[in-house]
């Protein structure tokens, strides 16, 4: 392989950015070689782990990632209470991991016999303990209610995806919960209380008093937290929910949209840097919304696409930043949803389940499973799980593969359409997931020398999807796959980040309950 490395000016002393970025591309480059540049002590170690297969194509290690996940979901030491205020969390980082890698069918027919039921009860369990009787969920029992924790605790409830999972949420006392986080602005802060003390929402609050009002802050604690994380996770659950009514969305789309920042990405708030976590919360939010078009999409997507980083193939967060894992999904989810609105064929409305020009929501048109359970003639069932297919399967599945050879060098990939959609690297993001990121004894990491954990498991996981499905998953199209055919991942929608089937699931169940302003109210 030809590598070019990052160089800068010789003429000055180089920057701790430059040298913190040089020495990234260093251990990247010892993770990107290909099973024939490697010495044969190492090369031996690697393919007898299952890193490469016969053919010297990488593996995505998914016996050993379940492995990771499952006991993480059963049991974590005593060192993990530093996250006991993110249980909900976890939990969903797990089950949608679980969810990627095999399936995670707990109704029908296509239940599997290995689920452990007792271990998804649990979780219900779990979930339903973080619900607090004012609405929300907070990060543990009787803790205070979140956006951030009420999200991923719907997640995993719908993840698990069964009747009784889904009554578990108070849907009133959550929509009367999220009316409560409700800005003038037209954004959500994240919790009771979570902006300045004397509440602009009841002293008539104007964009312009903003200065005026933080300069007469006298205690430390007076703080604003409402940006496009707090809106996302309110938007999102209350458009999965059926409670997204006129009363909860007035001005939402305007404030996300005042977030989009000269560079193209949006910022937590107006006026702040561009950053990928908040990129996506705000175009995803968009996208819901029906409001997407209105964004600068070519400055959007020409933003995204110089955050894949030119060596390793993975994403940043931010300009002058290391490639991070995690990104994956938040950038990569961003490029397919920007080529979804561009495409004006409707496929950002579809992934979102509704239609905001009808005045009101609507569940998803009903079609077949997911491509990758289906069998060759179209009908559903019968096919092997993701876990056991193999090259010789694949031929019998309804979806056609590109398997993508692992022979690119690395300088050569920064063509802005390898794949199907424009502006990602579809080849590349993958590359950098399995050599880089992966864990030879399960788990996935930020980057090499980083330690594995279920976060950045969960979104290495949610990109490498992205970048195999692109907008294919929405049409039941070819998806791109890198090294191994048998790497390929479920669908994960790139809306909400959990698998297509169980959004459809979830509007199915959801849509045929009271969903006005009033009705919800009494």
């Amino acid at each position: 392989m030809n590598f070019t490395f990052y160089s800068s000016s010789s003429l000055r002393p180089k920057t701790r950015t430059e040298i913190e970025q040089e020495e990234c591309e260093r251990m990247c480059v010892r993770h990107l070689r290909s099973l024939e540049k490697l010495d044969e002590h190492e090369a031996s170690g690697l393919q007898a782990a299952g890193f490469f297969n016969d053919d010297g194509e990488v593996r995505l290690l998914r016996k050993q990632h379940l492995d990771y996940v499952m006991r993480g979901l059963r049991y974590l030491g005593p060192g993990f209470i530093c996250l006991d205020a993110s249980r909900p969390w976890l939990c969903y980082w797990m089950l949608h991991s679980i969810d990627l890698l095999k399936g995670l069918e707990t109704t029908g027919e296509a239940a599997h016999a290995d689920v452990d039921t007792e271990l998804l009860r649990h979780v219900m369990t779990t979930m339903a303990s973080c619900q607090n009787v004012g609405g929300g969920f907070g990060g543990g029992t009787q803790q205070l209610s979140h956006c951030a924790p009420t999200y991923a605790a719907v997640l995993a409830l719908l993840i698990v995806g069964t009747e009784e999972a889904y009554r578990i949420i108070d849907r009133p006392a959550l929509y009367r919960w999220f009316l409560a986080r409700k800005h003038p602005s037209g954004g959500f802060c994240m919790h009771d209380d979570g902006y300045v003390s004397k509440c602009p929402a009841v002293d008539g609050w104007e964009p312009q008093r903003h200065d005026e009002l933080m300069k007469k802050r006298k205690k430390p604690f007076m703080y604003w937290e409402v940006d496009v994380r707090g809106t996302y996770t309110v938007i999102s659950i209350a458009s999965l929910l059926n409670l997204l009514t006129p009363e909860l969305t007035a001005d939402v789309a305007d404030y996300l949209l005042s977030c989009q920042t000269y560079e193209g990405g949006f910022g937590g708030e107006p006026g702040q840097e561009a950053h990928g976590g908040y990129v996506f919360c705000a175009f995803a939010a968009l996208v819901i919304l029906g409001r997407a078009e209105e964004a600068d999409l070519v400055s959007l997507e020409g933003w995204v696409a110089r955050r894949q980083m030119e060596m390793e193939g993975g994403f940043q967060g931010r300009t002058n930043k290391l490639v991070d894992g995690c990104y994956s999904f938040w950038q990569g989810a961003t490029a397919v949803l920007v080529d979804m609105v561009l495409s004006g064929e409707g496929e950002a409305e579809e992934a979102v389940g509704w239609r905001g020009s009808l005045g009101q929501a609507q569940p998803c048109s009903s079609r077949p499973s997911s491509p990758c359970l289906q069998t060759g003639d179209g009908k559903d069932g019968g096919s092997p799980r993701l876990d056991e297919v193999s090259a010789d399967d694949a031929a019998n599945i309804s979806y056609k593969t590109v398997a993508i050879q692992p022979s690119l060098d690395v300088g050569e990939h920064d063509t802005p359409s390898l794949g199907r959609v424009p502006g990602l690297n579809q080849h590349a993001l993958q590359r950098y997931i399995l050599h880089c990121a992966q864990a030879l004894d399960g788990g996935l990491r930020d980057k090499p020398g980083k330690p594995r954990d279920f976060y950045h498991t969960c979104y290495n996981l949610s990109g490498l999807s992205c970048a195999q499905w692109g907008r294919a998953g929405g049409k039941g199209g070819t998806a791109l796959v890198y090294g191994d055919v048998g790497n390929l991942l479920h669908i994960t929608n790139p809306v909400y980040n959990i698998r297509r089937e169980k959004v459809e699931r979830a509007l199915r169940f959801y849509y045929t309950a009271p969903a006005s302003h009033g009705a919800l109210l009494s």
